[in-house]
């Protein structure tokens, strides 16, 4: 049985600039994985565990259509 993955949040090494993505199936887009940070053009990013704030905040951005 395929399983949706785990909410994720991905942080810009070099300015924090941060994008959670709550998977609603297995599949995934490609902006969920930018290769370069859209906030200072940087290339190395930290891929955790989104806490629970940022789901419901990811979640709630979804709701309202929030790019």
């Amino acid at each position: 049985m395929v399983m949706p993955m785990r909410p994720f949040t991905r942080i810009c090494d070099a300015c924090g600039w941060s994008r959670t993505v709550v998977p609603v199936s297995d599949v995934l887009s490609p902006k969920d994985f930018p290769d370069i940070c859209p906030g200072c053009g940087g290339t190395q990013f930290e891929m955790r565990r989104a806490t629970p704030w940022e789901v419901a905040v990811a979640k709630c951005k979804r709701l309202l259509k929030h790019p």
